[in-house]
Order: structure tokens, then sequence, then C-alpha cells
């Protein structure tokens, strides 16, 4: 371990985080879905697979057909289709939230239930795989968590916290933040995903966030001064991993944005193999800005600055002078008000676009694109009659909006982007736990909506007019699963 933190050497990393045997298992392309390989069962220790493979590897062309094949059989003789995970019914989860009171439409009433029934499980690490942790690639955390494909995302948590918190699992919520607190008591900070992996890879820093909002709303006093620590940890790792300074001849920003791992993600390994690389030089500044250059002092960046990431940031900033401000009021908070009013700073005048008169991403390659409202989501700057709202944005965006033109009292504007936002996640053959939970928030907030009836088959199951493009999906998702289980057998 690194200062006592967890890293990948500490884990089965030779086999799901780098090494040749995962080089050539998704460089050929051994699975359909990179993933598959990443989530599978080790039959013995890592190190030895390792080792016989390199004794293999010598012997075999994988530009032939009989060398993909004898790759094919390694896999299927040194690891197995296994889960380790197992479901719980959370304590707190009910049929009949609260919340269903206050929903006036029966069709609403409807849509609610049916993403109520997606918190009614959560995943733990089965006793076996807590006791063979170097077997697989899970990293274990204290509670059973909600999360889509047994994964518990960083990035989904905030949306998955409120959702929690609307449906009256009070305790879930609890659990969740504990879980994100133990992931950074184990690694330093919260891994994008509770897989080893991702180790070396944070996240924006939502925990911050989280752990104020629930304090507000409930008061915990004990929770948020234990917590607190670990969630300064997670920002400063956060920080100190991704946030830089632009130079400008009357100016300095300072920006965080993600950077590009120097090594392909195993979840996506081919993708980043194959990339090719973003020119270094002759690029040119594009933007509303007054002056003729930027000097980037690590050297621009390699594609585009998220107003998102930055909002996230700064939000996360004045979450933790908050909370210190009550639990450590010995404590000197100077340096979340300084990272705030910088990060403000880069926000109102680095990205913002003097042409659409919005915030707007930005890219040192193609100027400013993609208009942004996060700063009105976070509570960062108010709301103008000129935003504009981007047209066929994701879920997520699409909540952002609607949550900015309710604090501006543009009730019906709204009301017809949560439709429309309703209608395209039936567009989804499956709806993600992210997606769920955004739509359990949009329904919280409006309590009079009325959404589009779902229509019923005989059996009380839901139905619509997609069920043709559902049956297709379905259909091409057991082809898929077919070559998967012939190359690899079940436990």
């Amino acid at each position: 371990m690194a200062d006592g933190f967890l890293t990948c050497k500490d884990h089965a990393s030779n086999v799901f985080c780098y090494g040749r045997l995962l080089h050539d298992v998704q460089v050929y392309k051994i699975f359909d879905n990179p993933r598959v390989f990443l989530e599978l069962w080790a039959r013995r220790s890592p190190n030895v697979i390792v080792s016989r493979y390199k004794a293999l590897r010598p012997k075999i062309k994988l530009s032939e057909s009989s060398g993909r094949e004898a790759l094919e059989k390694f896999v299927e003789n040194n690891f197995v289709n296994k889960s380790c995970h197992e479901r719980t019914v959370p304590s707190d989860w009910t049929a009949a939230p609260r919340l269903l009171k206050q929903i006036r439409h029966g069709s609403t009433r409807q849509r609610f239930l049916s993403l109520n029934r997606k918190f009614e499980e959560t995943y733990k690490l089965t006793s076996e795989a807590a006791e063979s942790f170097e077997h697989h690639s899970t990293l274990q955390v204290m509670h059973p968590f909600h999360g889509s494909s047994y994964v518990l995302d960083y990035r989904e948590s905030w949306w998955i916290y409120q959702a929690l918190m609307r449906l009256g699992m009070n305790t879930s919520a609890k659990q969740l933040i504990e879980n994100l607190a133990g992931l950074v008591h184990k690694c330093g900070y919260v891994p994008a995903e509770n897989r080893v992996y991702f180790l070396g890879r944070g996240a924006p820093p939502f925990l911050a966030i989280i752990l104020e909002d629930y304090y507000n709303k409930t008061d915990d006093k004990e929770l948020s001064e234990r917590i607190l620590p670990l969630a300064e940890l997670d920002f400063h790792y956060w920080v100190n991993s991704t946030v830089n300074q632009a130079l400008s001849a009357f100016d300095v920003f300072l920006f965080s944005r993600e950077r590009q791992p120097l090594n392909p993600r195993p979840e996506r390994y081919l993708q980043d193999w194959m990339r090719v690389p973003v020119r270094e030089n002759g690029s040119v500044f594009k933007s509303g800005l007054t002056v003729k250059s930027v000097l980037w002092e690590t050297g621009e960046p390699k594609g585009t600055v998220k107003v998102k990431t930055i909002a996230i940031t700064e939000w996360a900033a004045r979450s933790l002078r908050r909370l210190c401000q009550i639990f450590k009021p010995d404590q000197n908070d100077d340096i979340y008000r300084l990272l705030s009013s910088e990060l403000l700073h880069t926000i109102d005048a680095l990205m913002y676009s003097s042409y659409s008169d919005q915030w707007m991403d930005y890219s040192p390659h193609d100027g400013h694109k993609e208009r942004s409202l996060w700063p009105v989501y976070t509570g960062a700057r108010g709301w103008m009659d000129h935003y504009q709202i981007n047209n066929g944005s994701d879920l997520e965006e699409t909540f952002v909006a609607v949550d900015c033109l309710l604090k501006a009292g543009k009730i019906e504007l709204a009301k017809r982007l949560v439709v429309e936002a309703f209608n395209s996640a039936d567009r989804e053959s499956q709806l993600s736990l992210k997606n769920a939970s955004i739509l359990v928030i949009l329904i919280s907030k409006i309590s009079d909506l009325e959404l589009p009836q779902i229509r019923m088959d005989s059996d009380g199951s839901a139905e619509n007019s997609r069920t043709l493009l559902v049956l297709c999906s379905l259909t091409v998702t057991a082809i898929t699963s077919i070559v998967i289980v012939q190359k690899i057998k079940f436990y």
C-alpha cells in the first residue's frame, strides 16, 4: 500500500488492471463486451495465472485463428463466470413510499411505483468473495449498495442519494455515505467505481455535497462530524489530480478537468489503444475573451474543459467550507473559500461565451461549445431569462434544466421537459438506476405532474408502443449471451 492506502499493486491488478493477458484479451476481442473479462473470477492465484500465460504466450500467434483459440481456452481454464454478489432487500424499502400520497394523477403514481421497485434490491459481496478478494475485481464496501450492474458508481451516487431521500429511505442514504467514506478510508479517495481497475482514477467530489445535504435534511451531527475529514480527503485528492492553471496576458484561470490516463483503461482498452493522439502544437485559442492567447501551465488540455466539472468542484468547495464552519470552527477555511472564488472566476470568464451570453464547455481547438446551466443548478449563479436549454440532452442535463426552470418560476416549460424526459426513458430497453433516480426526483419536484398512461397487459406488467423494439433488443442480448456462454463455462 502507498501511504497506507490501497493501490492497483495491492490487488489482482496484474490480471484486471494491466499486463499482457489483459492486453491480448481486450485487443483481440475475446469477448464482445470488454467488461465481461473484468468481471470474471480467477480460478487460482493471479500470480500463477500470469506465470502460466507468460510461458504460453511465445508459443501462440494471435494473428492466426489457432492462436486466438488457444487464448480463449486459456481464459476458460483459468477463469469462471461466477457472480461475486448476492441480492438483499433494504430494510427501509416500502412498496408505497410516503411521497405517493402527494402525487395527484393516477398515471404518474403508476410510473412512480414502477420506478420505486428499482430500489427494492441492493448488492453485497458473497462471503466467499469477501474472503478471496484477490480472485475478482470488486472492492468491498461496508454496506449493501444500490447500483446498476452490481457496481457502486461514484458519478451516479448524487442522483441515487437524492432518490433514496425522496423515497424515505434515509437509512440507505446514510449507508451510501458510509460506503463512499469507507472507500476513502481504504484508497484515499473514492474511485469512480468500486472496481480495482478504477484505482488511481477518481471522480468529481460528490461526497462533500451529499454529506452537506444529508446534514441539512437530518441534522445528523455524529455522522457529519465523523465523515467530514474523509470528504475533505476525497476533495483534496480530486483537486490535486485534476486542477490546473491557465495563464493569459492579463489573468489567471483555475480549472478542473479529468486527465486522460497514460495507459489504456481496462474497461475501454481497445478504444484507448486505438486512440489517435491529439496534436500538441498549432492549435488556435478561440473564445470570447479579449486576449490574444492563453498559455497552459501544463500544456493545453487534450479535449474539452467542461463547465459541469468545474461547477461541481466549486460546489464541493462551498459545501466543505460550510461544514468546516460548523464542525471545525477553529480550522482556517481559506483554502475552500479561495478555491471557490477562483473556480467561479474561471466559470464567469473563461467558460462564459460572449457570443451566446451563456456558460459553455471550452476546447482549445474548437473554442466554446455546448451550453451549460450547471452554475445555476449548483447555486453558484442565478437564472437569467436569456439562458437557453440544450435540445436532445441526456436525462441528467434535462434534470438540471428542469431544476433551473423551476427556480425561475417557469413551471409549464419545466413540466413539458419532464414529459419529454419520460418519453425518452421509455425508449430505453433497460432503464439504468441513475436514470430511474432522476425520474423519481423529477416526479417529487412537481406534484401535479400528469404523465402519459402506461398500457398494462393481462398479467399486470407494463407495456407500451415500443414492444417490438424491446423484443428485438432482447433477441440481440440473448444471442450475445449465447456467444459469451460458449466462450466461458459457468460455475
